[in-house]
């Protein structure tokens, strides 16, 4: 790929970015939220390929722009949560109201994380900043790289739920540069080709589902750890625990076993 056709995906890139906050700074909309965050991984992903390709942290996100993600991302969990108490049928209104007035709160942060000119100044870093062309050279050593990083996490013992959760990163980084490649350079498309693309997209998926699940029990138990909630909803959130400890277990097993299978076949 030239080193110009790089520099305008990123500028492209960079511009989506900005809408989508410029968006979400007047309506603060969920489904806005959700594009900014996959916008923010996808432009995050060719930058940590291009820094592998270097061989250095060169190219950077801007520290501003990833502190508007992860204040969103706190936003995000919240109406996650809220869509699965919904989707358990877990009535429990006042851990619902917790989650109202989280993301409430969050929204106070978001108008002081927004910034204009971290946009301005990342469009001005690319625009000036010299790249070099990428060669099916630098996709076999991102391949490397990822690969390596992962049968590190993986040959251990017993996985932890954080370990499992760099897993999910580095897939969604694969995951990612896979997409970039496959819309923007021909002759690196027919190299991934041999990337087991669909197993990585539905281990990625049910990683999140696990994760989903195990924050919502760890969350809940919290809660109820907390006190001040009435009996009912004690009731109705130490049987939700109950229903999905051994489905929660089971899925750990499944998503640890299938990572380590698609690595052993790759």
């Amino acid at each position: 790929m030239k080193p110009d056709k790089l520099k305008d995906i990123l500028l492209e890139k960079t511009d989506l970015l900005a809408e989508l906050c410029a968006g979400i700074n007047v309506h603060f909309e969920e489904e806005l939220i959700h594009q900014f965050r996959v916008a923010f991984k996808d432009l995050r992903a060719i930058v940590r390929f291009y820094n592998i390709c270097e061989g250095s942290p060169d190219l950077k996100v801007l520290g501003g722009i990833k502190e508007m993600y992860h204040v969103l991302g706190l936003v995000r969990e919240a109406q996650n949560e809220r869509k699965s108490l919904v989707e358990y049928s877990l009535r429990v209104p006042s851990y619902y109201e917790l989650l109202n007035q989280a993301i409430m709160s969050v929204a106070a942060k978001w108008l002081t994380a927004y910034s204009e000119r971290e946009f301005e100044t990342l469009l001005t870093y690319v625009k000036d900043h010299d790249f070099r062309a990428l060669h099916l050279s630098d996709l076999a050593r991102f391949e490397q790289v990822k690969i390596r990083k992962l049968r590190e996490i993986l040959s251990q013992g017993e996985i932890t739920d954080e370990k499992l959760h760099e897993v999910r990163k580095q897939m969604k980084d694969i995951h990612y540069v896979a997409r970039f490649v496959t819309s923007n350079w021909k002759n690196g498309s027919q190299y991934i080709e041999k990337w087991p693309g669909s197993a990585i997209s539905k281990l990625t998926e049910d990683l999140g589902n696990y994760n989903d699940l195990r924050l919502l029990r760890e969350h809940l138990i919290d809660f109820v750890l907390n006190g001040g909630i009435g009996n009912e909803e004690h009731k109705v959130i130490d049987q939700f625990i109950s229903n999905t400890t051994q489905h929660s277990v089971r899925s750990k097993v499944q998503v640890t076993t299938a990572a380590r299978d698609l690595l052993l076949n790759w």
